[in-house]
């Protein structure tokens, strides 16, 4: 039997908004989701070495859905994908029905937190997903320069 790892391996869900157009409503606040099937939680693994994402995860990665990623190689390519654009989407990894995108705020080495957005799996084109990256980075960014300048790190 693995080890709890603890927090850091299942995000916590703090606060959420829907959108006007909401068809289907899914509340995670105070939810929590293994870290390698959410695009929070593979936006924060991004922000760590290879080293640190294997001691953060349980010895076995669970499957909530038939697109969960439980092998470790290739959520390390996944965790090398979101480092290099920046910003990391999932498609009906944790939920089903549901894609995410989502980055870390970087105001601490390593990021701590991420802002991400969910929508209905079949609206997540090509298109769709590098909007909302967009804006998800847009707002990080912003948050980020806002918590550095009053002195939180």
């Amino acid at each position: 039997m693995p080890t709890d790892p603890g927090p850091a391996a299942h995000p916590l869900y703090l606060a959420s908004r829907e959108s006007r157009d909401t068809l289907h409503v899914i509340s995670r606040v105070g939810r929590r989701l293994p870290t390698h099937i959410t695009a929070l939680g593979q936006a924060l693994l991004a922000e760590l070495t290879h080293e640190e994402v294997d001691k953060v995860l349980p010895s076995t990665l669970e499957s909530y859905t038939a697109n969960s990623i439980t092998d470790r190689a290739a959520l390390h390519a996944e965790i090398a994908a979101v480092r290099d654009r920046g910003w990391a989407v999932e498609r009906e990894q944790g939920t089903p029905g549901v894609a995410c995108v989502a980055a870390a705020v970087h105001y601490r080495i390593p990021a701590t937190d991420a802002i991400g957005c969910s929508m209905p799996a079949p609206a997540a084109t090509d298109k769709e997903i590098q909007r909302v990256a967009k804006a998800v980075m847009q707002h990080t960014t912003a948050l980020a320069t806002t918590l550095r300048r009053a002195g939180i790190r």
